[in-house]
């Protein structure tokens, strides 16, 4: 270990012999550096002076310029100075490399003195080391004999110690056997009792916990049934919805074509109570119907036609279908006296007293001829009171299909008769015709059967209509039922799954019993075997305690002799060790002392080495101080060049400009 010290000491001190080499090295460049840096100091004082000289020639031609020229040099003057600075600064630091370089080899001459000092003192060292470590050697095989004998003493006695406790505790542990041994025995039968026991116990869970499985698969049924029942009625509600979204849609088409009808129904019946499309002297007889029973009314109220027949008996009765129908003469008398005594207009008036129709339609052969309907008095309806009227009117005109069969029918009857067709051409005795577009917007005869059909119409949509809202009211009805229905079916639903929770607890709590009681019963006949197992090892230990017994007298014996020759061999290794422990203390003195100056040594070396380093770091500062320094002169030189060659341009300038 102290070789390798000093190895690694020696390997340090080359590292400082070459750093040292390295310093020196650094301490000639810088040397050359300054001289360098002197050099160029000098070469700019000459250019200063001649720049010096320059402005005083300058000064003499030029006397306006000494403001500048004053600025000017004051910038030299600056620039000179830091020039000196730097200077001084390079000086001291070349003084102080000089004091760094004489202190380095002081310090490695020291260095050598001390390295061999201790050089000397590790020889020496190494010689006492040799021979303490045989004296150690030595004092260390004695003591460890003298330990060997007595730990065989103190094992011996241990051993015997041991011996007879476990004596005791082999004779403690026979009888705790021969006490376990019954104990396991009562166990077994006591355990035998419980595996019937439990037995019997599993049978009855067995049966309780398939009760409980009936029961919850009898509650799923019961479920599977209402979800399915449930599911039925939400159709049905769905459907009844539906119904109730169609019958109100129905309802509202019907109220909105009622109030439509109606509106017209009252609108026809406002123009026929006005008579709206009569004469003027028509309406104003007719008002006075309330006030004269004997006007009965005009034709169009009395004759009733069918649709298809309308336009050929509108076109048969012309004028006359506006003819007031009165009871009697007197009444026609007295509202032709009120029609000239308002001046209200003429009208005709068919009394019933004087306008019978006698006569007939003498041409009954022409009835049965092609396209011939038939007299236009037969197809309409009337009271009886009044078919002397419609006879009058139209019993002597022809209603024909077409217009074809109405010219042939003339032609063959010598034009004798009227004939008018369904789409309401006329042929008049005589061989005159009438025919073209049928323009009467006011259909007199079409406005009563249209009124009768509106109110057949209205009375029809009232009754959808209610039939509609009676719909809509049993459609409420069954829904209400229908859902009182699902409510109580969520209700039978919420116990079967209350019923169905109930259940699986029931038969999750049988079969955990089941599953514990299985547990238990396993465990039992596991505690059977176990006890089957102690008892076999109780038989083992009794026969290993016997062993036991018979090893240990032997084993104390054979200790007793032991202990005797450790004990002489103990006595002869103290007597021997007394002596080796004194030559070791004498040998450790003298390694001590030597030691202690070979550390001093050392300590020297390492100090000088940290002096040696701090100065190599201060020649490094030292050396980069120089550079800089050296740096800092060059451009404050260049700052000079650039001031000589501004003024040199400036006083160009001025000497031109005073020439010209």
């Amino acid at each position: 270990m102290f070789l390798m010290e000093m190895t690694r000491i020696d390997g340090q001190l080359h590292e400082v012999g070459e750093k040292c080499g390295i310093a020196e090295a650094q301490l000639h460049e810088s040397k050359d550096s300054y001289e360098q840096v002197k050099t160029e100091y000098e070469r700019m004082e000459s250019e200063i002076e001649q720049l010096e000289q320059a402005i005083g020639e300058v000064r003499e031609n030029l006397s306006g310029s000494t403001v500048l020229k004053g600025k000017l040099e004051g910038q030299i003057n600056v620039l000179k100075e830091q020039i000196h600075t730097a200077e001084m600064t390079d000086e001291h630091l070349k003084d102080r490399l000089d004091s760094i370089e004489k202190d380095t080899q002081d310090r490695l001459a020291q260095k050598d003195v001390y390295g061999r000092e201790r050089e000397e003192l590790l020889e020496a060292l190494a010689g006492i080391s040799e021979r303490k470590q045989a004296a150690e050697k030595e004092l260390d095989e004695l003591r460890n004999g003298m330990k060997e004998c007595s730990d065989g003493i103190e094992h011996g006695k241990s051993e015997i110690i041991e011996l007879l406790n476990n004596k005791a505790s082999v004779k403690a542990r026979q009888q705790r056997f021969d006490t376990m041994a019954e104990q396991i025995n009562i166990r077994k039968a006591k355990l035998t009792q419980r595996l019937l026991a439990r037995k019997t116990e599993e049978e009855d869970l067995d049966n309780v916990l398939a009760a409980y499985q009936q029961e919850l698969d009898d509650v799923n049924e019961t479920i599977r049934e209402l979800k399915e029942s449930a599911a039925a009625m939400e159709e049905k509600n769905r459907e009844w919805r539906r119904k109730y979204s169609q019958t109100s849609q129905q309802l509202e088409q019907d109220v909105t074509r009622y109030h439509k009808e109606q509106s017209r129904l009252e609108t026809l019946k406002n123009i026929a109570e006005r008579y709206d499309g009569y004469g003027n002297s028509i309406r104003r007889v007719m008002e006075q119907k309330d006030r004269h029973k004997g006007i009965l009314g005009v034709v169009s109220d009395l004759i009733q036609v069918e649709k298809k027949y309308e336009v050929a008996i509108e076109t048969a009765l012309g004028g006359s279908i506006q003819n007031i129908v009165t009871e009697d003469e007197e009444t026609a008398k007295q509202m032709i006296a009120y029609l000239k005594q308002n001046r209200y207009g003429r009208a005709t008036f068919l009394p019933l007293t004087s306008v019978n129709g006698s006569g007939g339609f003498k041409n009954q052969e022409a009835l049965r001829e092609r396209g011939v309907i038939g007299l236009a008095s037969t197809l309409v309806k009337n009271d009886a009171r009044y078919d002397g009227v419609t006879n009058y009117l139209l019993g002597r005109v022809v209603v024909a299909e077409t217009i074809d069969d109405a010219i042939a029918l003339a032609r063959k009857y010598r034009y004798s008769f009227r004939i008018v067709t369904l789409e309401g051409e006329c042929l008049n005795p005589g061989g005159s015709m009438t025919g073209g577009a049928f323009k009467n917007t006011s259909n007199l005869l079409a406005r009563r059967r249209e009124v009768e059909e509106l109110e057949t119409l209205v009375a029809s949509l009232q009754s959808q209509i209610k039939e509609s809202r009676d719909r809509l009211e049993d459609i409420k009805t069954a829904q209400s039922l229908l859902e009182e229905d699902m409510e109580s079916g969520k209700e039978k639903l919420q116990e079967q799954y209350i019923l169905q929770n109930t259940a699986k607890m029931n038969l999750d709590r049988a079969t955990e019993q089941k599953n514990e009681r299985e547990t238990v019963f396993a465990g039992l006949h596991a505690e059977r075997a176990e006890i089957e197992e102690q008892l076999a090892e109780l038989e083992n230990n009794k026969a290993q305690i016997a062993a036991e017994i018979e090893a240990a007298a032997v084993r104390e014996k054979e200790i007793g002799q032991e202990n005797e020759d450790f004990q002489k061999r103990f006595e002869e290794y103290q007597t021997k060790e007394k002596e080796a422990a004194e030559t070791v203390s004498k040998i450790a003195l003298e390694e001590a002392g030597i030691r202690q100056k070979a550390e001093f040594a050392q300590s020297n070396i390492s100090r000088i080495q940290s002096e040696i380093t701090r100065f190599s770091q201060d020649r490094e500062t030292l050396i980069t101080q120089a550079g800089d320094a050296k740096e800092e002169a060059k451009q404050k030189m260049a700052e000079i060049e650039e001031l000589k060659r501004r003024s040199l341009h400036r006083m160009i300038r001025m000497l031109l400009s005073n020439s010209s």
